[in-house]
């Protein structure tokens, strides 16, 4: 039995080790952000109610001798009742903090979300850099092999072929350099989830969203209006500093109840027992420095409320704006690149150069640096879309959603 289990461990171990990491998989581990967990695990914590003020704040033992006589000893039982105010305010106090504690875990899980979706878009990025290059160093040796070939004719130029010597080097160089930013997301990736280390990361062959459903996905989105969650959080940052000064300003000592016993007067034939009472009259609150602090806390909190308001809608339109600009920028590089691959200007300046086949390979190399700034502006288009969905705090309403994805699939 114990070598069945070993050898079931180990093959879920092996299997764990060549499965491959998911982009949704990736995206959804945003749930095991450490600041998300931390959140967690003091709401559930403060479920349990550990914060309840019991109404007996203290309970004191006294005795006395006044004549150093066991027959003079003189015994109490005091009760400091709890301030009933205060247990009000220190309730109310962490009401208030677990429902901002509630908005911090979304505040964190949205920080979390946006991490991954930028590292899942830079990886891809790469990747395509990375192909581009190769490319244009392919293309690159090519025109070296055509001058080599071309040494004897009238269409060697030696002051090309130095020139092309160096810049396959230099490209050499530069497919090193894209193939190295590549790998380099692959770590990133296991730091942000660590579930990852080890396995293989084949997300090159993931379909993003296409353009044309990325703005059907935006427009639609815009028209819904969701309660921003950064004016929400500083709404509840400020009623827990007004819980806060509230707690300060209660907290004071209500009094005491206290019943002796006293034996000398059991031999003069009188009670022994008594009773006596004690109330705190607050003339001057001995809180008044603490106050004062959480006074501060609160106006600063009303102003960070105020700035988060004024804020909010702007920055939705101005990402709104930026990734519409954008994506008509992209859509223009994509037609000018479509005009001239199906343009005959490649075979007419073949001809104007008595059909030098290095014209069609430099007409390609232009082609080929036009992909990398295609490559450019489209992360700059998903990045502006990851924004506007960070913004307009779509992205991290439950259920959690794949806004990669064509389909916009549910994240389990």
């Amino acid at each position: 039995m114990k070598y069945l289990l070993s050898s079931l461990l180990l093959i879920f171990n092996v299997h764990h080790s060549f499965s491959q990491v998911t982009v949704e998989e990736f995206i959804h581990s945003a749930n095991e952000a450490l600041d998300v967990k931390s959140a967690d695990a003091q709401i559930n914590y403060l479920k349990t109610n550990p914060y309840k003020l019991a109404p007996l704040q203290k309970l004191e033992f006294r005795t006395q001798n006044r004549e150093l006589m066991y027959t003079q000893q003189e015994y109490a039982l005091r009760l400091n009742p709890a301030n009933p105010w205060e247990m009000r305010s220190n309730n109310k106090y962490f009401e208030q903090y677990q429902g901002s504690l509630s908005f911090e875990r979304q505040v964190a899980l949205k920080r979390a979300l946006v991490d991954r979706y930028n590292l899942v878009i830079l990886y891809l990025y790469y990747y395509q850099l990375k192909n581009i290059a190769i490319e244009s160093e392919a293309l690159v040796d090519k025109q070296v092999n055509v001058l080599e070939r071309q040494s004897a004719s009238s269409f060697f130029d030696a002051d090309e072929y130095v020139k092309l010597k160096v810049e396959q080097l230099d490209k050499s160089v530069a497919t090193e350099e894209t193939n190295f930013d590549w790998q380099s997301q692959k770590s990133a990736i296991s730091q942000l989830h660590p579930e990852a280390a080890g396995r293989s990361i084949t997300w090159e062959k993931q379909v993003l969203i296409s353009i044309d459903r990325m703005e059907q996905v935006v427009d639609s989105l815009k028209a819904k209006v969701i309660s921003p969650l950064e004016v929400a959080y500083r709404q509840q940052k400020v009623n827990v500093a007004r819980s806060q000064y509230d707690l300060e300003k209660s907290n004071i000592n209500m009094g005491f109840l206290q019943t002796s016993y006293d034996r000398r007067r059991v031999n003069q034939d009188r009670t022994p027992f008594d009773i006596s009472l004690g109330v705190t009259i607050p003339i001057v609150n001995p809180n008044k420095g603490d106050m004062a602090r959480r006074k501060l806390a609160e106006i600063e909190s009303e102003y960070e409320l105020k700035a988060a308001q004024i804020e909010d809608q702007a920055s939705i339109e101005i990402s709104y704006q930026k990734l519409k600009e954008s994506i008509g920028r992209y859509r223009d590089l994509q037609v000018k690149m479509e005009a001239l691959k199906n343009s005959s200007l490649q075979k007419d300046l073949t001809l104007l150069k008595g059909g030098d086949p290095l014209i069609a390979l430099q007409f390609e190399s232009g082609l080929n640096k036009l992909q990398v700034i295609q490559s450019k502006l489209k992360r700059k288009v998903l990045t502006y879309y990851i924004e506007f969905l960070t913004e307009s705090d779509h992205i991290q309403q439950l259920p959690l959603i794949n806004y990669l994805s064509n389909n916009l699939s549910t994240l389990n």
